[in-house]
């Protein structure tokens, strides 16, 4: 009878969620959060409803993931945070099959734990997504940008983890990494720019605790170009500038030589 009750539940609260949906999707924003809300505590509680080796129960779950992530972008709440996280670490160890992580899965737990690092400043959290972000980089057969993108995001973190800790290893990886996206970026590809831009300012940060100019005039190099990849109008244009100008006055004082026709 115990079951019934809940396989009946359990059809119930998927009515309801499916009803939830097809009324999100009409609306613009308006009163999203508060749908999103209820969306994610039936989600919750149909998937506490299932039992254990439920086939449903992995696809209940990942709807609930992609409902608290959506829900997070609406309203940035610390609980929903904290709650996608617990679940991906779920969704993980459900779907852990000896050494090899579920990419997708390992990809957004990372990024969501360096995302909390970043809002509370927990250091644990981003040693964890370097973690998983190395882990992904290591994986053979992987496409090219692919590959670019989790080079990126590890070398986002290991710069991260420089500012926190000053180990010059973690600068020395990072750079490394710049580099070879970079290669994987050649000239006309949409991500060169940022690519640019990220390894410049890695060598900008080298040259200030080892006063090196090689890596002082290849941080310039790689901000003309990125400046040459761009508008006017754009709005990273004036960063750029004043990245140069800093580059430049770092370099007169010291070598003495005017940054005359520059840029």
């Amino acid at each position: 009878m115990e079951q019934q009750w809940d396989n009946d539940t359990t059809s119930l609260l998927g009515y309801m969620i499916t009803h939830l949906q097809e009324i999100l999707q009409q609306q613009d924003n308006n009163g999203g959060g508060f749908i999103l809300e209820r969306l994610a505590t039936l989600m919750l509680l149909r998937l506490f409803l299932l039992p254990d080796g439920h086939p449903g129960y992995t696809l209940c779950l990942r709807r609930l993931i992609a409902s608290l992530i959506t829900r997070h972008w609406v309203s940035e709440t610390v609980a929903v945070l904290e709650e996608i996280v617990v679940r991906l670490r779920q969704l993980l160890g459900l779907q852990f099959i000896g050494e090899l992580e579920p990419p997708l899965v390992l990809a957004r737990l990372a990024g969501f734990l360096k995302l909390r690092f970043q809002e509370q400043g927990d250091l644990g959290d981003l040693e964890e997504a370097i973690k998983y972000f190395r882990t992904l980089n290591q994986r053979p057969f992987v496409e090219p940008e692919e590959r670019a993108k989790h080079m990126d995001n590890l070398a986002d973190g290991l710069m991260a983890l420089y500012h926190e800790c000053h180990t010059a290893e973690d600068l020395d990886e990072a750079i490394e990494l710049y580099r070879q996206v970079l290669t994987l970026r050649p000239a006309g590809h949409p991500g060169r720019f940022h690519s640019l831009c990220n390894l410049s300012s890695s060598l900008f940060s080298r040259f200030g605790r080892y006063d090196s100019l090689e890596d002082l005039d290849e941080a310039i190099d790689y901000d003309k170009e990125a400046l040459s990849l761009i508008p006017e109008e754009h709005s990273s244009r004036s960063v750029l500038l004043h990245n140069l100008a800093l580059s430049w006055h770092a370099r007169f004082e010291r070598e003495g030589e005017a940054p005359f026709g520059a840029i």
